[in-house]
């Protein structure tokens, strides 16, 4: 009966996936993908790799028209509203023109840069292009020609820039922290506008008339400027979790998407509606991808999580799709039209999400490699994903209900399993290690409820310095160092002080952090996430990364200056995030110092729980350690007396 009753839920779990995500066909392009661009129709994408392969493929067919090769690492690629042309840049500082019958002959023409080429941009009529350059200047082509029309020197690498639908006018963001327009007939005396951001732009997006641009960078603000008010500065601006970076602009300018670092993306209208966003929504950890359709009605992002889609009036957990890819989304791209969408990853796949074909049934293209399970095909259209939502679904929507109970079930049991034959990671502290018969998972958050005492103090040092011992990266957040200061000297030990007094008390050291105040709970969190995504980069670089080991000593703080609700608000926020970065997260409270109910709001969202006792015995004071709840792990309940 299980088995009859697990197939019927895996059939109609694949009806369901069918009608969820609209992946046409995925093609391998061996390296990781660095750049990409698809026409307004969707019908052409142009894309780059990191070992200088560019391709030029068919969205009907899923094939390469033509493939070539410039040997050296592909940074910016941009295609032209038709698809009839293709402009390149890279590391060996030379931009491209490619035409679409190139059929693996040769370029229209080359011109060579004074650097690495960042940024590539061209119209789209594919009459002019414009090329921003690690030498700090923004370059600008006649595309009959391959010498500049000019060029301009600012004081900074151009990461990135954009150009109008007629070529008329160009938005460039360079590292000096200015964002510049000029006009194709720039003379080298004046540009149209220039302000100055609080740090390096790194993406922008004009609209197509070229009256409307967005931009984004280090200071973790995205800046819009509507020029129609004749002002030499941003219209408005708003603060981002942290640096931004990705933006793009509707075609009218009336919507502007963002993605920061932290892995969440924004949608804003150009009237910056109430001062604030629209609504945002975490697709990741880190670095977040957007790109908007031309009408602004739909909404791509990746991410390491995958490829979203979201339609402009979004509602919490309504996206209209979501696929799960192999690695890192490195780029992604809307049609104008919104009829498809082009993305690649770190490990050199390329997706295409288009309509099927009228009155036939399309079936999923692969060229190269195996489609990863679960990645199918689905609706006749992006446009049309919202309504099959009600439409498709509707006949066997009672019976998916309940495969998915069955499934929630089984899996939930294979979760189980799985946890249990998971590598381990000894916590570090013996009497600790005992209970816990064979250590924590990956992934793993754990409170630890105790007084004021130096077993507590030991619970912490032996955690942290456990990760240490296995190379692994170690953090520590609190308001002062002292518990850890003999841990300090080590090179993977971070520390984040939390403490208005914190260059006071915080020792001058590179590997030490600080935000000021706890007051403001998104600068706590901007300090956590800007801290960590770094550490969590480099942890993945080796062959075998170990889980970094993060302790959060600051609960008590957060609780009596926030109380309960708003604490376990920010702690359903952060802690899913630290558990994404597979690392192994203990938390600490006193619960001597908050109400019952306090407590109970906090102690839940933990996976694990931990306590240290005080009694007496024979007129004597004893503590003891037990753990009292461990989420699908193995542990001894009995707890052991500590000296």
């Amino acid at each position: 009966m299980k088995a009859i009753v697990f197939i019927i839920a895996l059939t109609l779990l694949f009806f369901v996936q069918c009608s969820a995500q609209p992946l046409a066909w995925r093609y391998s392009t061996v390296g990781s993908v660095t750049a990409l661009s698809i026409s307004s129709d969707g019908k052409y994408a142009a894309v780059g790799n990191k070992d200088g392969a560019i391709y030029l493929l068919d969205r009907e067919k899923g094939t390469e028209l033509w493939k070539y090769f410039v040997w050296e690492g592909i940074n910016a690629i941009s295609i032209s509203s038709d698809g009839a042309y293709v402009a390149v840049g890279g590391n060996n500082r030379i931009v491209y023109l490619f035409d679409r019958e190139l059929s693996g002959r040769s370029y229209i023409w080359r011109c060579p840069l004074g650097a690495a080429v960042l940024d590539v941009t061209i119209s789209g009529d594919g009459k002019y292009l414009a090329a921003g350059s690690f030498d700090h200047r923004v370059y600008f082509f006649d595309a009959e020609k391959p010498t500049p029309l000019w060029s301009y020197q600012t004081g900074g690498s151009v990461r990135s820039i954009d150009i109008s639908e007629d070529g008329n006018f160009l938005a460039a963001g360079s590292d000096d922290g200015y964002l510049y327009i000029f006009d194709k007939e720039y003379t080298g005396n004046k540009f149209i506008s220039r302000f100055k951001a609080a740090g390096p732009i790194r993406s922008v997006s004009i609209s197509s008339n070229g009256y409307f641009v967005a931009a984004g960078g280090s200071d973790s603000y995205i800046y819009f400027q509507d020029r129609m008010r004749d002002e030499d500065t941003y219209t408005w601006r708003h603060r981002l979790d942290s640096k931004v970076i990705s933006v793009s602009i509707s075609s009218d300018g009336e919507y502007i998407a963002a993605g920061d670092s932290s892995g969440r993306i924004y949608l804003f209208d150009k009237d910056y509606s109430n001062n604030n966003f629209l609504w945002s929504y975490p697709i990741g950890v880190k670095s977040a991808l957007v790109s908007i359709s031309g009408d602004g009605e739909f909404i791509a992002s990746g991410s390491e999580e995958g490829i979203y889609l979201f339609d402009k009036n979004f509602e919490k957990n309504s996206f209209l799709w979501y696929l799960p890819v192999d690695s890192t989304v490195t780029d992604l791209e809307v049609s104008m039209d919104g009829s498809s969408i082009i993305a690649g990853d770190y490990k050199g796949y390329v997706y295409m999400f288009w309509p099927l074909i009228p009155g036939k049934s399309q079936q999923p293209i692969e060229t190269t490699a195996t489609i990863s399970e679960g990645t199918l095909p689905v609706t006749s259209s992006i446009r049309q994903a919202r309504s099959s939502r009600y439409i498709d679904f509707f006949p066997p929507v009672v019976a998916a209900a309940l495969a998915i109970l069955v499934l929630i079930h089984l899996r939930a049991k294979k979760r189980k399993k799985a946890i249990k034959a998971a590598p381990r990671q000894m916590f570090g502290y013996r009497p600790l290690d005992l209970l816990l018969k064979g250590g924590i998972p990956r992934g793993y958050s754990l409170i630890l409820s105790s007084a004021p005492c130096d077993q507590r103090d030991d619970v912490i040092k032996g955690f942290l310095r456990a990760g240490l011992e296995e190379e692994a990266t170690a953090v520590y957040i609190s308001n002062t160092v002292d518990k850890v200061m003999e841990l300090v000297e080590n090179p993977r030990m971070h520390i984040l002080i939390c403490n208005p007094q914190a260059d006071e008390i915080a020792p001058k050291m590179g590997n030490v952090e600080k935000v000021r105040s706890i007051e403001n709970l998104t600068d706590v969190n901007i300090g956590i996430m800007k801290l960590l995504e770094g550490l969590y980069e480099e942890s993945r670089r080796g062959e075998e990364s170990k889980p970094m080991r993060i302790c959060l000593d600051i609960l008590d703080d957060v609780l009596i200056q926030h109380k309960g609700p708003t604490t376990r608000k920010w702690l359903l926020e952060l802690i899913p995030r630290l558990k994404r970065m597979d690392g192994i997260t203990l938390a600490t409270v006193n619960p001597r110092m908050h109400r019952r109910e306090d407590l109970n709001a906090v102690i839940s969202i933990f996976d694990g729980q931990i306590d240290i006792l005080e009694g007496t015995k024979r007129g004597r004071l004893y503590r003891k350690v037990l753990v009292s709840r461990m989420y699908e792990v193995d542990y001894s309940r009995k707890g052991l007396e500590i000296q």
